[in-house]
């Protein structure tokens, strides 16, 4: 049972470390966490560009997404266009004004990553991902 409450705390630490990082970049910027959140989504997942797709990937409540979008919108850091084969969807675009943010809330999330891999050897990193990859495919079988 310790390997279940070991991972449970590992887990909220991780989420509890890589928000300290995130918030850094919203206070220096005005912003939510969950707007840092929306905007950094967008610039790392180019394919996926609807507030759907970010609610779903980053497991984040639809009403906490959509105001963030709109405040992003109203904040002209997000552009949106309707999709000209389905009118129901709404793709969402990063505006240049945004990329200073972008590029502060990526080089967090990479000495977010440099954090956790400190004093790990390579394989084991690898071996990790992996395992995480694993961990990750089982839970979407029961989702």
């Amino acid at each position: 049972m310790q390997g279940i409450a070991d991972l449970v705390l590992v887990s909220n630490q991780f989420s509890k470390v890589y928000q300290s990082f995130i918030t850094r970049v919203a206070e220096k910027y005005g912003l939510s966490n969950i707007e840092v959140d929306v905007l950094l989504f967008l610039a790392n997942n180019p394919t996926f560009d609807t507030a759907k797709d970010i609610v779903y990937y980053r497991h984040i409540a639809k009403s906490y997404v959509s105001k963030a979008i709109d405040l992003l919108l109203k904040k002209q850091l997000l552009d949106s266009y309707v999709d000209e084969h389905d009118h129901r969807i709404t793709h969402l675009v990063i505006n240049d004004s945004a990329r200073e943010i972008i590029n502060d809330g990526q080089n967090a999330q990479q000495t977010f990553v440099k954090v956790l891999h400190r004093n790990i050897c390579s394989d084991d990193i690898e071996r990790l991902t992996s395992i995480i990859s694993q961990m990750n495919q089982n839970i979407k079988e029961y989702i």
